[in-house]
């Protein structure tokens, strides 16, 4: 009876969860929140500092996130004493650490020289040795773009490699990677909009095969990087389904497209729409990535001001937001 009491209750929280109050997350399907907060060396940030220095300023963002994810170059390059105490107050927090990383080995002389993602040979696993040196303890590679880039670019100076070979230049690298971290978790990074929804689900779900058959290994988890502006709902939901069938973890960023001009009140407001349109979806998402590659008039902190990137964070982390 007792049993039967606790399953009752369990559905009803379930349902609620999806019915009441505007479109929520269900209780047990939120998903896990990951933070990719703006730098002050790849992007221009102005206060990245800040989300260390005075953590009170984010208490309840960092209390959600499981995850901050930083570019391998803003790593490197920030001065490393910052760097290390950074990497300790994320330890300390018993947060994980992702590291975003171009990796896809090319002949720049030949092809993809200003071309995301595409690297120099042995690029990836020289900045992996760097990392190690600097005490980082990364718990996930994010690879930038493999195969938007590698593969169905048409720019000019695309390389428009096969799924194959791209696979084959991937594995190699995140072999390298793993010399340096036996244990770290590959996740991939791709575009999922702006080519016909029949053409990305047939060479998305080559591309994984490819990518199993090369290295032995599926990516334990696959970021979208939507672009809002083009139809991506059926893009997301397909995408769900193609990697859940295949254990792989599905996650998006959360962010805007508004440009790199638009007040910060505007843009938070273009990246809560999406946020609140991809929870109306229903669509099983492992963990969400809340970012701003584009918009420095949106600041990091402090999250009681809603116009900032830890108040998105605060905002999506809260239930029944897209109500409000």
């Amino acid at each position: 009876m007792k049993s039967d009491i606790v399953a009752l209750l369990r559905a009803m929280v379930f349902v609620l969860g999806f019915c009441c109050g505007g479109a929520t997350w269900a209780v047990a399907a939120r998903p896990d929140i990951w933070f990719a907060p703006t730098d002050n060396i790849t992007q221009h940030g102005k206060d990245l500092p800040q989300l260390f220095d005075d953590p009170d300023s984010w208490p309840y963002g960092a209390s959600q996130i499981s995850v901050l994810s930083f570019p391998a170059r803003y790593l490197l390059l920030a001065p490393a004493a910052e760097v290390r105490r950074q990497l300790a107050w994320i330890r300390a927090k018993g947060i994980k650490l992702a590291v975003q990383l171009p990796a896809l080995p090319v002949n720049k002389r030949v092809c993809g020289n200003g071309i995301e993602g595409m690297t120099w040979p042995g690029e990836a696993a020289h900045s992996a040795k760097a990392l190690r040196a600097l005490g980082a303890e990364v718990d996930f590679f994010a690879l930038d773009l493999p195969m938007t880039n590698g593969h169905i670019s048409k720019r000019a100076q695309a390389c428009r490699l096969s799924l194959l070979e791209t696979a084959a230049r991937l594995a190699s690298a995140v072999r390298e990677l793993r010399r340096v971290y036996p244990d770290v978790r590959i996740v991939d990074l791709e575009v999922p909009t702006g080519i016909p929804l029949s053409e990305w689900t047939s060479t998305l779900a080559a591309w994984l095969n490819a990518y199993r058959a090369a290295s032995g290994e599926d990516f334990y988890g696959l970021t979208m990087d939507a672009w809002w502006k083009f139809e991506w709902r059926e893009a997301a939901k397909a995408t769900a389904s193609i990697l859940s069938a295949r254990g792989i973890r599905t996650g998006i960023y959360i962010d805007a497209v508004e440009g790199n001009t638009v007040a910060a009140r505007g843009w938070i407001r273009a990246a809560r729409r999406n946020a609140c349109e991809l929870r109306a979806l229903s669509t099983a998402i492992d963990y969400v990535v809340i970012a701003n590659w584009m918009d420095m008039n949106v600041h990091n902190a402090p999250e009681s001001d809603p116009n900032t990137l830890t108040g998105l964070l605060a905002w999506f982390a809260r239930p029944g937001g897209c109500s409000s």
